[in-house]
C-alpha cells in the first residue's frame, strides 16, 4: 500500500473550552474507517510528532496508512512510567512510551469530505481539518 503524508502546516482552528473527555477516536465515512495506529517522534532533535492513521476500506477490507505530521515547540519529556528503553545513554537510544502519550489524537471526525483530527496536549486541544474529496470520490 502507498503511504500518504499529511503535513499539518496551518492550524485550522484552536479549540478552547472543550471538555477533557475524549470523543470518537475512530472516524467513519460511508465506506472507510479512520483509526489511529502509532505516534512517535523520529529523532530526539526533531520537532515533529508523527501520528500514523490506518484507513480501512470497509467494502474490500484493504487498508493504507496516512501519516499526520504535527510540528511542535519546546520539549516532549520522557514519561516517568509506562516506558521501555533500549540503548540508554547512547546515540542509538530508543524510548517507547506505552501510554498515555503527552500528545495524542483525542477525536477523529468525518463530515462529508472533511476529515478532522482533534489533537490533545495536556489540557489544550487543536482541531486540524483536511479536505479528502479526492480520497472519498468513489464513495
Amino acid at each position: 500500500m502507498y503511504q500518504t503524508v499529511v503535513t499539518a502546516i496551518a492550524i485550522v482552528a484552536q479549540v478552547s473550552g472543550m471538555a477533557a473527555a475524549t470523543g470518537n477516536v475512530t472516524g467513519f465515512s460511508r465506506a472507510r474507517l479512520f483509526r489511529p495506529s502509532v505516534a512517535y517522534v523520529r529523532e530526539k532533535e526533531d520537532r515533529v510528532y508523527e501520528f500514523r492513521v490506518n484507513v480501512v476500506d470497509l467494502r474490500s477490507g484493504s487498508d493504507q496508512d496516512l501519516t499526520l505530521s504535527v510540528p511542535f515547540a519546546g520539549e516532549l519529556p520522557v514519561p516517568e512510567s509506562g516506558i521501555s528503553s533500549y540503548g540508554r545513554g547512547t546515540p542509538a537510544e530508543r524510548v517507547y512510551a506505552h501510554g498515555p502519550n503527552a500528545v495524542r489524537i483525542d477525536r477523529i471526525d468525518v463530515d462529508g469530505d472533511q476529515l478532522t483530527f482533534v489533537i490533545a496536549h495536556d489540557s489544550d486541544f487543536t482541531a486540524l481539518t483536511f479536505d479528502l474529496s479526492a480520497m472519498l470520490a468513489d464513495e
